[in-house]
């Protein structure tokens, strides 16, 4: 009987590495099979791509079971390896949702679901995650055709949030191939092809991030493209502060929320570090939370208020959905205050669930602007 049980044991998973392998060589054929030219669009992101998966933890016991090896602390993120990625996988059995993410990504995916054109470059595996992620994003109407598939000996990039009952999230981050974008893998004649270009802090994670980054605005200045860098988070700013500040001459509209922007400026005060970013970029866009948006240029300062949710089930794509607002109303002949009220809508939207991009299209958010 034991033996029998192994045979079969050895038979599924010969079975489901065959069917993966399948998933990714059928995919990789389709991503191949693409005859029809690219055309002219609002937004192109660049970025990571990595899949989301939430899982529910009804105690501390139980989050402990899947986070206490890694010895990561309730809040907190933790990078892990491929290894752990994917024993974590085998243990989570009934995931509360799995989603495609990545800051730039969702950004992306936001212009798209309200009607904008929005194009992506990253990185995923082929695997059945990148399969995932790139199906998710052609759902909602994002090109994907430049979103590169690696031969690496990684997986497509996961992110694990384990939410507890109190609503606080642990994250475990693997990043896998996300962090394998090269120079050569970025179709850098799409640039000039697009009225803006958004890049992510998240990029200089990864050692030729930042290298990419300066190129891909080096040539959208080249070329009259507007530019856009969302910082990422207040540790991205402190640990590349020098990097970043360095980048924001070539940068048009900065996205940060008021915490990452304080940090960069090193100022423990939202006003100083405005007066200070006023004059560094066109356009700075920091949000606030429950407090709402803050769009500042070098002559005016518009206050945008947050709209009210009843319920929050979600902050976590709130900023990259205000992003994603903001630049379909940008690109679509909206003025500043207009594009900021759209970018707050949309990210009210998407706090009410769990993920980090919307789970259908949105074209009526914009009527309510109009």
């Amino acid at each position: 009987m034991e033996g029998g049980m192994k045979s079969l044991a050895q038979f599924l998973l010969g079975v489901t590495v065959f069917a993966n392998l399948a998933i990714g060589v059928a995919y990789g054929a389709a991503k191949e099979d693409f005859t029809q030219p690219y055309k002219s669009g609002d937004v192109l992101a660049i970025g990571q791509a990595v899949y989301n998966v939430y899982v529910e933890c009804k105690d501390q016991v139980e989050l402990a079971k899947y986070t206490k090896k890694f010895g990561v602390k309730t809040g907190q993120t933790v990078r892990i390896n491929k290894y752990d990625a994917e024993k974590l996988l085998e243990s989570i059995r009934n995931p509360l949702k799995k989603n495609a993410g990545g800051g730039a990504a969702n950004t992306a995916a936001g212009v798209a679901a309200l009607g904008g054109s929005a194009s992506f470059i990253g990185a995923i595996a082929r695997d059945r995650f990148g399969h995932s992620f790139d199906e998710e994003m052609r759902t909602l109407g994002v090109e994907t055709r430049s979103v590169v598939i690696k031969n690496a000996h990684e997986n497509t990039g996961v992110v694990f949030s384990f939410i507890t009952a109190d609503g606080e999230r642990t994250m475990l981050d693997y990043p896998g191939v996300s962090h394998h974008l090269e120079d050569r893998d970025i179709t850098w004649e799409l640039i000039p092809r697009y009225k803006v270009v958004f890049l992510e802090g998240h990029m200089w994670n990864d050692k030729s991030g930042a290298a990419l980054a300066h190129k891909a605005l080096d040539i959208a200045k080249e070329h009259g493209v507007e530019t856009a860098f969302a910082l990422g988070s207040a540790e991205l700013a402190s640990r590349y502060r020098s990097s970043f500040l360095s980048l924001l001459p070539k940068v048009d509209i900065l996205f940060a929320n008021e915490l990452e922007v304080m940090e960069m400026m090193q100022v423990s005060d939202l006003r100083t570090a405005l007066e200070k970013i006023r004059h560094m970029v066109k356009i700075a866009v920091i949000t606030r939370g429950a407090s709402g948006a803050i769009v500042i240029t070098d002559k005016e300062e518009i206050a945008v208020p947050a709209e009210q949710v009843e319920k929050v089930a979600d902050t976590t794509g709130a900023g990259d959905m205000f992003a994603a607002g903001f630049l379909y109303g940008y690109t679509h002949d909206m003025d500043l205050k207009a594009s900021a009220r759209l970018g707050s809508l949309l990210a009210g939207r998407i706090i009410k669930h769990i993920g980090s991009k919307p789970e259908r299209r949105m074209m009526e958010l914009v009527a309510l602007i109009r």
